[in-house]
């Protein structure tokens, strides 16, 4: 499924990228701003995200954001963001009911971190039907784990669904 990229109010957002294989639906609360910019998910260089995937997969890491959409797609993975839109007073979710009408193959969430977790579980509210689990986030910020433990703990969870 291809989606166009709207903007609102002066600000672009990532949409969905997920197709009709689509299992698994990785989340985290927000695009940074060099994302929104490039409109490429973790566009963030320090961010361990893709790194993280591509190791677990057994894949070597590519700087081509092409290539990155499509190792996640080969291996059913769908990328999005809880939060459409932000800002210090007001939290507007992404139209889940709409994406889960358009991709009712995922059966599993994995959040990109704690604050993912909670952040949908208030905006959104969990599921029948498909499985949650919060893993280590993948941002430089989280500290509690090593780049090795995050690779080791996201691979187990991964393999779970290939």
């Amino acid at each position: 499924m291809l989606y166009t990229i709207p903007t609102i109010a002066g600000n672009r957002i990532l949409l969905p990228l997920a197709d009709h294989k689509s299992r698994v639906l990785i989340l985290d609360i927000m695009p940074g701003k060099k994302s929104k910019i490039l409109l490429q998910y973790y566009a963030n260089k320090s961010n361990n995200f893709w790194k993280i995937l591509f190791t677990a997969y057994r894949e070597p890491y590519h700087c081509d954001y092409k290539v990155k959409k499509q190792m996640l797609l080969r291996n059913g993975i769908a990328l999005w963001n809880v939060l459409e839109q932000e800002d210090e007073e007001y939290e507007q979710a992404n139209d889940f009911q709409t994406f889960f009408q358009m991709h009712s193959t995922i059966t599993k969430i994995i959040f990109n971190g704690n604050n993912a977790a909670e952040c949908y579980n208030r905006h959104i509210g969990y599921r029948n039907g498909i499985t949650y689990t919060t893993l280590p986030s993948t941002s430089p910020l989280n500290t509690w784990k090593s780049f090795e433990e995050k690779v080791l703990i996201w691979s187990l969870e991964l393999q779970k669904n290939t």
